[in-house]
């Protein structure tokens, strides 16, 4: 309802309460005046000791103002927006893999937890690091995605909160310390995470003393490579300095996921028949297990447990394997790919040795996480 320029739709509350008493002031003076009309008659009714005629009695009426008439006018109403639905994409082969493997057991699943840690020395912005890491989820749909429970297609959420588990280890002793660290490590690296009702992230920061913290970030693998491992780190990264310095944020517009995903399927449905079919013909025969002298037995049940082990090359033998790679047209990378080759097929003796690494995909670049 609304106001004419000339008259309300209505009388205001203050209006109407004086209208009221003054109705109210008029008729209590109507009626003193009846009253005393009927006295009078009364007494000359008395006097005259003869019957009275009727007596009409007029007591004036004031008129009551009209009410100004109400203008109805139609305002429409504010439209009702249905809650964001996620948006939904389908997953691609490899992806399709890793969720089939996931449902196999909890340690399959486990197996893919990509665990990233930060050792982060002198003073810690608590609310800094929560908006740096609220910022890389919003920015990465992948991080908002979840799987359909028959693994077909990636429901991404428009929005996730992203909450971070603080534990305080500084009050420990050396000794103490160090034993809760590990485990706190464990339980940030090895927990579960939910492919179906997400998040596919954890992550927790450990107070180990006044200037000292760690921030253990796990993504689960098939949201996450090598790749996109470097541009969350990057991301957090500025967005934290930028935060404790109150400047602006200056990040490229991300890769959108939905893109990519669908980007890389139809690439997969693209694939050369011929290329397929050369690849199918050279694994038809299955590799015998490596045998490896003095290696453990092979348990009866798969396990998922693994290490990484690290050495650091002397600079002479560094620059005599880039020379010999140089020589053959092939990458440092490649290069020692051939070594490690070479040294298995020596202590196992098979002429076929399968060796994995790790790989992303060659289109994903720029900030892309997915």
């Amino acid at each position: 309802m609304t106001d004419s320029p000339s008259q309300k739709a209505f009388p205001d509350a203050g209006e109407t309460d004086e209208r009221a008493a003054a109705l109210e002031r008029i008729f209590a003076q109507q009626l003193q005046v009846l009253s005393q009309q009927l006295q009078v008659l009364q007494r000359l009714r008395g006097a005259v000791q003869q019957p009275s005629p009727p007596v009409r009695v007029t007591i004036p009426v004031p008129e009551i103002p009209a009410r100004p008439a109400v203008e109805v006018s139609a305002v429409p109403a504010e439209p009702v927006v249905p809650p964001a639905l996620p948006e939904e994409v389908p997953v691609t082969e490899a992806q399709r893999a890793l969720w089939i493997e996931s449902r196999m057991d909890e340690d399959a699943c486990r197996a893919y937890n990509e665990p990233m840690v930060l050792r982060l020395r002198g003073h810690f912005h608590r609310r800094a690091m929560e908006a740096a890491l609220q910022a890389v989820v919003d920015r990465h749909a992948a991080l908002r995605s979840t799987l359909a429970a028959d693994g077909s297609a990636w429901r991404i959420a428009p929005a996730l909160a992203a909450p971070i588990d603080w534990t305080d280890l500084s009050h420990l002793d050396s000794s103490r310390l160090q034993a809760a660290f590990a485990g706190w490590l464990d339980a940030q690296a090895g927990g579960r995470l939910d492919l179906e009702h997400g998040p596919l992230f954890r992550c927790g920061v450990a107070r180990l003393g006044e200037q000292e913290h760690c921030l253990a970030l796990t993504v689960h693998h098939i949201v996450v490579d090598g790749h996109s491992a470097g541009v969350i780190l990057r991301e957090l990264g500025h967005v934290y300095e930028v935060e404790t310095a109150g400047a602006p944020r200056r990040l490229p517009p991300p890769v959108p996921f939905a893109e990519q995903v669908r980007r890389t399927a139809a690439r997969e449905k693209a694939l050369d028949p011929a290329s397929e079919a050369y690849w199918l013909a050279k694994f038809a025969d299955p590799v015998p297990p490596l045998d490896l002298p003095a290696d453990h037995p092979r348990p009866r049940v798969v396990g998922y447990a693994g290490a990484r082990r690290a050495t650091v090359l002397p600079p002479a033998a560094l620059e005599a394997l880039r020379a010999l790679g140089s020589s053959q047209g092939a990458t440092l990378f490649v290069t020692l790919l051939a070594a490690w080759g070479a040294m298995l097929h020596r202590l196992d003796g098979h002429s076929e040795v399968v060796v994995g690494v790790p790989s992303s995909d060659p289109s994903a670049t720029g900030p892309i996480v997915g």
